[in-house]
């Protein structure tokens, strides 16, 4: 539900229910905001503050999209590793299954071809399952790093709005107890969800990296291998 005042010109809008940030989810929409058609009168050198403010919540914006971009397109890639891990899963069974089939033979030859084989399907399952883990923590990356995105633009605009609002009190565009109180509230309250967020995505994004350390490293020992 929200209220709308206004008075003197302005017009702004206060969430009464359930328009905030959800708790320790993802961010709903700004509570307090102000159209800007209501600072029409001020002029635009006494708006520098606030142009600024809004380009940078416009570039917020953008940072949030390609993060958006990013995490759907990497959706497949889970999937994939999934099928390169049953792949492996099959090819090193086979493997053992030549292995006891040269032992029962008593061919040396046969048993160390056999064996050899084993060892190199054995290296690409650790690649397939490293591949898997990539895949998993990248994918938890990246959803992190859209919703971190997220609490940005929405800081972002924040300060935009209270930027207006500061225009607003100062312009005496609003009612006589037109007060500041809410719309910085607001801003330290997305100041401190973008802490959160950033902590948590750091966190998954070493651990995504970790990841990718550890696949690369083994496909290095079988490509040398192969050399």
């Amino acid at each position: 539900m929200r209220a709308f005042f206004i008075s003197t010109g302005i017009l702004f809008s206060l969430a009464l229910v359930g328009c905030g940030p959800g708790a320790g989810g993802r961010p709903g929409p700004l509570s307090t905001t102000i159209d800007e058609a209501s600072l029409a009168s001020v002029s635009i050198g006494a708006k520098k503050d606030m142009i600024h403010k809004q380009n940078d919540f416009h570039i917020a914006k953008a940072a949030f999209q390609k993060a958006t971009d990013a995490n759907q397109n990497f959706k497949h890639e889970e999937e994939l590793a999934k099928n390169g891990k049953k792949k492996a899963d099959i090819e090193t069974g086979s493997a053992k299954t030549k292995v006891e089939a040269a032992k029962s033979s008593g061919d040396k030859e046969r048993m160390s071809q056999a064996m050899a084989a084993m060892h190199s399907a054995q290296l690409q399952h650790e690649i397939a399952d490293a591949h898997l883990e990539v895949a998993r923590t990248q994918t938890k990356y990246l959803q992190s790093n859209k919703n971190f995105h997220e609490e940005k633009m929405f800081l972002a605009q924040a300060r935009f709005e209270l930027s207006k609002a500061e225009l607003t009190k100062k312009n005496n565009l609003g009612a006589a107890d037109f007060s500041l109180d809410a719309f910085k509230l607001q801003v330290t309250d997305r100041e401190s969800r973008v802490k959160k967020a950033a902590e948590r995505n750091d966190a998954l994004q070493k651990e995504a990296s970790l990841a990718k350390q550890k696949w690369q490293s083994l496909s290095n020992k079988a490509k040398s291998q192969r050399s």
